[in-house]
């Protein structure tokens, strides 16, 4: 499960970046906070292993715009690669420790 939810996280989100780039931040933290939601509780409802897996992978691509949105819009001085790149060392640094 760890690995799965990894590597969705680690390919998804460069795809994730491109295709939400012209969206307001806001509404993409919103719908991001959702999809997150509704991830934990199909991940909780789920039958078998297929739907966990299913679950944890949506998980993972809603995490991606809630671990990027917030913290660049609040730094507008320091470019968004660096801010999301200490954003992913922090998750990665969680889920690890």
């Amino acid at each position: 499960m760890v690995t799965a939810f990894s590597l969705a996280y680690a390919i998804g989100a460069p795809v994730m970046a491109v295709l939400t780039a012209g969206l307001e931040r806001h509404r993409l933290l919103v719908v991001a906070m959702g999809g997150f939601a509704l991830g934990n509780l199909l991940a909780a409802l789920a039958p078998g292993y297929a739907g966990l897996l299913a679950a944890r992978l949506l998980l993972a691509l809603s995490a991606v715009p809630m671990a990027r949105a917030p913290r660049v819009s609040q730094m507008r001085e320091a470019s968004e690669s660096v801010l999301v790149a200490c954003a992913r060392s922090g998750l990665s640094s969680w889920s690890t420790g």
